[in-house]
Parts: C-alpha cells; structure tokens; sequence
C-alpha cells in the first residue's frame, strides 16, 4: 500500500503532534486527556481557534499530516528503535474528559529523528528536555512535508 498521494495533500501548513505515555497507537483509535490537547506547545491563536472542536474544525484537522509518538524514554532522546508513525487524523470525538481520536498510520521511522530535527519541527527544546518528554497534542504552524523532505525522510 502506498500513501505517497495521500500524504502530499495533506496540509502545507500545520501539522499535529500527538505524544502518548501510557496508551498506545493501536487499531486505529486512541484517547488523550482533553486537559492535554491543543495547550502547551500551540501557539495561542492555534489554540483558540481548535479548542472548541466544531464540526468545521475538524474537517480542518482531518486534513493536516500528523506525528503519532510515545514519549521519549529519557530527556531529549530515545532509543533508536523507538518509533515514531506519520499518518493522519480520520475522526475526532470528543467524550467526556477525553478525545477520541481515529487515526491511518502511514509509516514508522525511529524518533530520535525527531529529537535531532526538533528545530526544524517547531518541536519545543530546552537544554535537558523537549516537547517529545511530555505527553500532550499540540498543533504546529510548519510545512511537515516540505522539512521531512528536506530532512530526507520519504513517505511511500
């Protein structure tokens, strides 16, 4: 199966990032605490603007590519075989004190790309730790297909 048209539709200008701790990216579903999503790490007029999860707002999410990743097993770095899925939202519901969120995984790749590369992600980077430590679903204003590329990372 290949995911390459798919995924060069996607948005050019913002893409979500999801850090899971205790949960995992399985048969297509996972919920996250709504007191960890769209806060820290998104900017304020992001934010505001998804909070609500309107109908509208979701049609809007459906359609950026995504970063599915466990949290880091130190600060700021993992283990190479650590991986990270791209892929993208296909339903959003929220339930009570979580969202439930209906996911295609793409591909996997090793996420210590992603602490290497978090600058040219937009990925949040202190000196001991990074937005990766952490769990939560942040929205990043970034050309994710234009820096993987650049990053030599090939979606097929």
């Amino acid at each position: 199966v290949t995911h390459i048209i798919e995924w060069t539709s996607l948005s050019r200008t913002h893409y979500c990032l999801f850090v899971l701790e205790n949960e995992e990216y399985k048969d297509g579903v996972f919920s996250i605490a709504k007191d960890r999503s769209l806060q820290k790490y998104t900017p304020k007029d992001v934010r505001d603007k998804y909070r609500m999860l309107r109908p509208e707002d979701i049609l809007e999410l459906k359609q950026m590519p995504c970063i599915f990743a466990k949290r880091n097993m130190y600060y700021r770095k993992t283990e190479v075989c650590h991986p990270f899925l791209i892929g993208r939202i296909i339903d959003i519901i929220p339930q009570g004190e979580v969202i439930k969120i209906y996911f295609n995984g793409f591909q996997a790749f090793s996420q210590q790309l992603l602490n290497h590369n978090s600058k040219a992600l937009h990925i949040a980077s202190a000196s001991m730790r990074n937005e990766l430590d952490e769990e939560h679903w942040a929205i990043k204003q970034c050309n994710l297909i234009k820096t993987f590329t650049q990053m030599n990372i090939e979606i097929k």
